[in-house]
């Protein structure tokens, strides 16, 4: 197998990241192992330690770097792993229940490590960095950058009884092409929630986001305290006269 050059290797850990849509799971694992052969100097894990270490991974980058846990760790399975190895040419398989991290990756392990914390943070940032601020600014943090513009923002949207803020919001989330957190993965099941939790509530019911369907479903489950269920699959916005 030929060997990848540095910036081929950082490339295609951007690739895993930019695709990663259900809590970043196979980038921590990759940090797991890449933090693994740094410490021990070997390249060979077994699987028997790889669930410990992925928990660890996600609590000291929870810890040391975000600062928050907004959609970081998602639930491991086994199978996470032999993705790295049969989708991706990070890990080769050494028998049934082993893998090792593959040469070019952990010879430059140090460089991608600190590669890999910046890249979840800046992509956490990127989806989330409204709803950052928003926990800063209810914390009264003195050190928010620019806090008088984003308390002001947030009064102004709280005080328009007219809901035109809010609607700008939605319409927002559900344009595919917009920027920020709403646009980015979640913005259609979110928006959805919101619809129908504010419609629903005129009656007295109550909706909870489930969030258990896989990426590649492309859906919302959200529960009721009425016993109704929905899942959203597809959506089509258009004007009716």
């Amino acid at each position: 197998m030929a060997t990848m050059t540095l910036s081929e290797l950082k490339a295609d850990i951007d690739g895993i990241i930019r695709v990663s849509t259900t809590k970043f799971i196979l980038p921590i694992l990759m940090l797991f192992y890449l933090k693994h052969a740094i410490r021990t100097g070997n390249r060979v894990v077994p699987n028997s330690l790889v669930r410990s270490g992925y928990g660890e991974t996600v609590c000291n980058l929870i810890k040391d770097h975000l600062h928050h846990n907004f959609n970081i760790g998602g639930q491991f399975n086994d199978t996470y792993i032999s993705r790295l190895s049969s989708r991706h040419r990070f890990l080769r398989q050494v028998d049934q229940r082993t893998f090792a991290v593959q040469d070019d990756y952990a010879e430059n392990a140090e460089i991608l490590k600190d590669f890999l914390i910046s890249r979840i943070t800046a992509r956490l940032d990127l989806r989330l960095g409204n709803l950052i601020i928003l926990t800063r600014i209810m914390e009264n943090d003195p050190e928010l950058e620019n806090k008088d513009v984003y308390e002001r923002q947030l009064n102004e949207a709280l005080q328009d009884k007219s809901s035109k803020r809010f609607r700008n919001f939605l319409e927002v989330g559900f344009d595919k092409k917009a920027k920020g957190f709403l646009a980015l993965s979640y913005g259609f099941e979110v928006c959805m929630f919101s619809i129908l939790k504010v419609f629903l509530a005129k009656f007295g019911c109550k909706l909870y986001r489930d969030s258990r369907t896989y990426a590649a479903d492309k859906g919302g489950d959200i529960s009721t305290n009425f016993g109704v269920v929905y899942q959203i699959k597809n959506y089509y916005l258009r004007e009716e006269t």
